[in-house]
């Protein structure tokens, strides 16, 4: 992030001010809906590591919205996107990659 981008030159040169200012202001917002992949959190878990990549998103907060699933949705389909989200929680509560994420739940499309 190149100080014209700052307000306060201070806040661009104080001790790991580029990942705390960049913290301060933004927050990732990921979707996730019924795909054919669940129950796998695998993609996620790839989104998560690309983020992990760039060391200055690392401190930033980060949203996980779950869509609701479409009432066309096969019960089958229901079933897996529904063991994807308990998979996911588990995951939330052990995975170091999930930390700053919270979860929101959409309840209707």
């Amino acid at each position: 992030v190149s100080p014209v981008l700052h307000r306060s030159f201070e806040a661009f040169i104080a001790d790991d001010s580029v990942s705390q200012y960049i913290a301060d202001r933004l927050t990732i917002v990921i979707t996730a809906a019924p795909i054919p992949s669940n129950p796998s959190t695998t993609l996620l878990t790839w989104v998560l590591q690309s983020l992990w990549q760039m060391p200055d998103l690392r401190q930033c907060k980060r949203l996980l919205v779950l869509d609701h699933h479409k009432p066309t949705l096969t019960v089958e389909r229901q079933e897996r996107y529904q063991a994807f989200k308990k998979r996911l929680r588990s995951c939330m509560d052990n995975n170091p990659l999930c930390l700053n994420m919270d979860l929101l739940e959409l309840r209707d499309h």
